[in-house]
Parts: C-alpha cells; structure tokens; sequence
C-alpha cells in the first residue's frame, strides 16, 4: 500500500518486495538448502560414546 502511493524515495524498493514470485522462490530455495545440509549431516558417522551422551541429554 506504500509503494503504490507513488513516493520518490520507495519507488527503489518496489522491485525488491513487491515480487511474490522472487519471495515464494527465495523460500522454496532456502528449504532446498536446508533439507539438503540436513542430509550431509545424517551421513555423519557417530561414535557410541557420543551417540549415549546425546541421547542423555535428549532424555532430560
């Protein structure tokens, strides 16, 4: 509703935040990365000891 009145000094912004398109893609492209930096991890080799330690923890 700002941008449309027509201020000079917003007119910039207008591209940045008025595309639901680029929004909608920088959200579907951050939940790519993250569930793919999730999987990395899940391929990590874990030691018992440290697997027992976690668990503790999680258990509290």
């Amino acid at each position: 509703m700002i941008v449309s009145t027509g201020i000079p000094c917003l007119s910039k912004h207008r591209n940045i935040y008025g595309e639901r398109t680029t929004l909608l893609a920088m959200v579907v492209y951050w939940l790519l990365a993250s569930g793919t930096a999730r999987l990395f991890v899940m391929g990590k080799p874990v030691s018992v000891s440290e697997a027992d330690e976690k668990l503790r923890e999680q258990d509290k």
